[in-house]
């Protein structure tokens, strides 16, 4: 396949709707508890990121040596029109954002 050949489609360019997939939930919660020697220097954070079907959200708990990941992806499997193809894309990255969280550990000498 030649990357180069193929057609950017814009949202008013597009012929189809837009479909994401059926209705589901992913709902994720992980407890970390590290050793005595490593902290995370991470901070709490939260993201959130919402379509007209779609949503996501992740949370970071950081507590002393320990850390809550809690984090919900759901689709309510509606289709969307043409026009919303710029916001599936923007929820697209948003998501891929959501996934690539890092919880970063320091030593203590």
């Amino acid at each position: 396949v030649n990357l180069e050949t193929l057609p950017v489609m814009k949202a008013r360019e597009r012929n189809f709707p837009i479909w994401l997939g059926g209705p589901q939930g992913f709902k994720v919660k992980t407890n970390w508890k590290f050793p005595k020697k490593y902290l995370p220097i991470s901070k709490n954070s939260t993201i959130t990121n919402k379509i007209e079907n779609a949503s996501a959200e992740y949370n970071l708990e950081i507590n002393g040596s320990s850390a809550l990941v809690s984090g919900s992806t759901i689709y309510e499997g509606s289709v969307l029109s043409q026009e919303k193809y710029s916001d599936v894309i923007h929820y697209s990255k948003k998501l891929n954002e959501i996934n690539n969280q890092v919880i970063v550990l320091r030593r203590i000498k």
